[in-house]
């Protein structure tokens, strides 16, 4: 039986319904208790991937690439390039920057069908898409989808939040998205470390993915995406185990550049 838990590739995270593009699907609440504001990106982070949009409530944003100096000094990439995100804007995720708010902070909270994207510090994990093969010149874990292939968004099931191949296997669980879908937005995936590992939240959250947008003016539930090849060029730039996705309003990422060391 095949089955893959992305969260293996960000051991980090332990600290810690669907629509057009998927991506996890609540009624966001706010933040009320607190988590240390220390930085939340790991020292031996080589590569980040910056999103920033302009409120909480907007759906579309920008991200950009840096890669880590010698000196520590965060170095862009290319150019940032236009995404796209959940149909509510954004709300504090899981991640490496722990569940919710920093002290003093507030904002919405995400969960289970709320239609927004997490605000936070997350790893990224496995990558999939319909080809054989991945990316040319990517190194990051590669998954080629068949028909076979679900992420579970029901939070009862012990496989909420993982992507797998069900082939041969019972599947018992209510709510999942077919990873093969018959459109264009899973042509490519990138799986982001958002609510897994022993601290998962049942009603947190689940399936998001960094993938293909339908459009500029489009929104997801949850997911960021963008279009196909500015992923590829992101499929690229994944260094396994070093890269983080930092994903914030702008707000948040004024208040948090210092303190946790976000590229200007």
């Amino acid at each position: 039986m095949k089955h893959y838990r992305t969260v293996e590739n960000a051991l980090a995270t332990a600290l810690l319904m669907l629509s057009a593009a998927g991506c996890g699907a609540g009624t966001p609440t706010p933040v009320e208790h607190a988590v240390a504001t220390a930085s939340p990106i790991p020292p031996d982070a080589r590569h980040l991937l910056l999103v920033r949009s302009a409120d909480w409530s907007a759906t579309t944003a920008t991200l950009a690439r840096f890669s880590r100096q010698p000196n520590g000094a965060w170095q862009p990439e290319g150019e940032a390039v236009s995404v796209v995100l959940g149909r509510s804007g954004m709300g504090w995720g899981r991640g490496l920057h722990a569940d919710g708010a920093p002290d003093g902070h507030t904002g919405p909270v995400k969960a289970e069908g709320d239609g927004r994207s997490p605000a936070g510090v997350f790893a990224l994990g496995d990558t999939f898409g319909y080809d054989a093969t991945t990316v040319s010149g990517a190194t990051a874990l590669y998954h080629e989808l068949t028909p076979s292939w679900q992420c579970v968004d029901d939070g009862a099931s012990d496989r909420y939040n993982t992507v797998f191949d069900t082939a041969g296997m019972e599947t018992p669980w209510t709510s999942f998205e077919t990873m093969r879908r018959e459109d264009e937005l899973y042509r490519r995936v990138v799986f982001v470390e958002h609510n897994t590992g022993p601290a998962l939240a049942r009603a947190g959250g689940s399936c998001i993915f960094l993938h293909v947008w339908r459009g500029s003016d489009s929104v997801t539930s949850g997911c960021t995406a963008m279009e196909l090849a500015p992923l590829e060029d992101i499929i690229r730039f994944i260094d396994p185990g070093h890269t983080v996705l930092v994903q914030l309003p702008e707000s948040e990422v004024t208040a948090l550049q210092s303190t946790w060391g976000i590229p200007g």
